[in-house]
């Protein structure tokens, strides 16, 4: 038994297959097991290093690699496999795990299924046959993601956290995102972020309440599997000289080209100025999961 050292736990993933899920695991994983454990992103690499050699000696150091694998992991590129180009990050990663012996745990989210040995390179075909489990949305997740640390532990050969002699405080709950009112009218402006510190109006100053406004957004990237929403309130043309109500993440629906998402985004203000944030598909209605990240 022991603690881990750090980079014990490498999250190998794609941005634009399921980053979303992804930074709520490397949150809930860094909780569990200490700051430093869990190493998510090799975007840190430095300018001139092999990446091939950079990645190798990373996957060396740690004890296990986590493969988010969720709908678009296999990537396209011209109508083949990313995973088919040597160079992709996430091969190399997978490769230099399977060469070392290192275990690997793939994590199937957002529905997708774990891909059959010949959807495969042949230096990765053993993955297809690593034991994994899926992580399911809200309200699966944080039971997916215990069952998954139980599972870290035993494997890591580490003990579980002891129970504590008497029950620690429970933290503040987060505040939920709210605007000021005052009888019954919005004192301040329900805004969100958009390029260059600038804001885009949704909900004015001095609207009765309460109030609900729909607008279509879409993705900025090919395969992109989720969108963030940064919602303010305050009047002020700069989003940075606004007050923060939270960054909403949008995930669960069907990724493709650019622009090609259309994803209806309701915000709600009820009469006390509580803010609410539900997205829609816009064509087939899918209900959409909208967080922020501090609620779960």
């Amino acid at each position: 038994m022991g603690t881990l050292k750090p980079d014990s736990i490498v999250l190998s993933y794609r941005r634009e297959d399921s980053i979303a899920i992804t930074g709520r695991l490397h949150d809930r994983l860094t909780a569990q097991f200490g700051p430093g454990t869990v190493f998510k992103d090799f975007d840190s690499i430095p300018l001139g290093v092999n990446f091939k050699s950079y990645i190798d000696q990373a996957i060396s150091r740690c004890s296990v690699v986590i493969a988010v694998i969720g709908e678009n992991w296999l990537g396209s590129a011209g109508g083949s496999s990313r995973l088919d180009d040597p160079r992709d990050f996430v091969r190399l990663e997978i490769e230099s795990a399977l060469q070392r012996e290192i275990p690997i745990v793939p994590l199937l989210v957002n529905g997708a299924r774990m891909p059959p040995p010949e959807a495969l390179p042949e230096s990765l075909r053993e993955l297809a046959y690593r034991n994994g489990t899926v992580i399911g949305y809200d309200p699966h997740f944080n039971d997916d993601v215990r069952r998954v640390i139980a599972g870290l532990e035993t494997l890591l050969d580490i003990a579980p956290a002891a129970a504590p002699v008497a029950p620690a405080p429970r933290p503040a709950p987060p505040v939920p995102p709210a605007l000021r009112t005052y009888d019954g009218h919005l004192l301040e402006s329900l805004v969100i972020e958009v390029m260059g510190d600038k804001v885009a109006n949704i909900i004015p100053r001095a609207h009765a309440l309460p109030v609900s406004q729909m607008e279509v957004f879409s993705t900025a990237e090919d395969q992109q599997g989720s969108i963030e929403i940064h919602v303010l309130a305050g009047d002020d043309p700069a989003a940075s000289a606004n007050r923060s109500l939270g960054r909403f993440h949008v995930i669960g629906f069907r990724a493709g080209p650019r622009g090609q998402p259309q994803i209806n985004v309701t915000f709600s203000v009820d009469r006390s100025g509580k803010v609410t944030v539900s997205a829609v598909e816009r064509v087939t209605l899918k209900k959409l999961l909208a967080y922020r990240p501090e609620d779960t």
